[in-house]
């Protein structure tokens, strides 16, 4: 558990899952609210479910598509041959949203 050094938090987080927060427990998350444009780009974002990921993810590549690098990647004692077209692949690389 991530925020081991923090039980408060971690239980109210248990409590969202489970959708049984109480008073004191919304007023921990909202006393943490801000306004969406202080929030940086890189900031970490949790969704509710992958859709709304996927969305997200969209939208923040099509904001930027000026860096294309195109990798190949091979692991030792792999037959070259037999899976090199698998382990082609490009990488968009994002410094900004």
């Amino acid at each position: 558990m991530r925020q081991k050094d923090y039980q408060k938090f971690a239980m109210v987080l248990n409590n969202l899952t489970k959708g049984v927060l109480n008073e004191s427990e919304i007023k921990l998350f909202q006393d943490r609210e801000v306004d969406a444009s202080a929030i940086p780009c890189k900031a970490i974002r949790l969704f509710r479910s992958n859709t709304k990921v996927d969305v997200f993810n969209d939208k923040i590549i099509q904001l930027d598509k000026k860096k294309i690098t195109a990798a190949l990647e091979s692991c030792p004692g792999m037959p070259k041959t037999a899976f090199q077209s698998k382990l082609k692949f490009k990488c968009q690389i994002y410094d900004d949203c």
